[in-house]
């Protein structure tokens, strides 16, 4: 108890905590407080995560974060928030089966969604449930049941009631489905009945 600091070697992580419990022979650490996890690299901390509860498995290198639960990424520098993420350190994926959003400061936009899931490695996310994106940079928002979304190409796949407005120019797409390119403001609805409304 206390300005708790705990290091482990696998996987790589460094926890600071106020109140920490390690179960040794189940090697997993419990935090039922406010607790930061560090992945480190070369002994020098990386992407970091918060939650106010956290539950540590060393054996399946899975940090379970509970509460106002936040995943900080450096590259690219990304905010994961939910009130329940699970991130695995060693396959580098995160998941949120509750409501989560996305803080893209490179793309200047915000995703949320109902539930998510993120490959660290391959820099992609997937969203379902009620997706909805703002783009700070053309005022733009996007609304569809599922995303598919390459965090470095920047493109996405968006299906199921989709609609794209932006304001400049002003218009609207609806449709089945849609395919993107962030950096270069495109959006391509198909799939059945498409409807365009340009607002003069």
């Amino acid at each position: 108890m206390g300005q708790v600091v705990a290091v482990s070697q696998k996987p790589d992580l460094q926890m600071n905590a106020e109140h920490l419990i390690w179960q040794i022979p189940q090697k997993r650490l419990t935090s039922d407080r406010p607790i930061q996890i560090a992945r480190l690299i070369n002994n020098k901390p990386t992407d970091q995560a918060l939650g106010d509860r956290a539950d540590v498995n060393l054996n399946t290198q899975t940090a379970l974060l509970k509460q106002n639960a936040q995943l900080l990424l450096l590259s690219p520098p990304m905010q994961i928030a939910s009130n329940s993420l699970l991130w695995n350190v060693g396959a580098q994926t995160v998941s949120a089966d509750q409501p989560v959003s996305i803080l893209s400061r490179q793309q200047q936009m915000v995703l949320t969604a109902n539930q998510g899931s993120f490959n660290l490695k391959q820099k992609t996310a997937q969203l379902v449930g009620n997706v909805q994106g703002i783009g700070q940079r053309n005022q733009s928002q996007l609304r569809s049941d599922t995303l598919d979304w390459n965090i470095v190409t920047e493109e996405f796949v968006a299906q199921g009631n989709v609609f794209y407005r932006q304001n400049n120019p002003a218009f609207n797409l609806r449709g089945p489905r849609a395919f993107g390119k962030i950096r270069d403001q495109t959006v391509v609805v198909s799939g059945g009945r498409v409807v365009t409304e340009i607002i003069p």
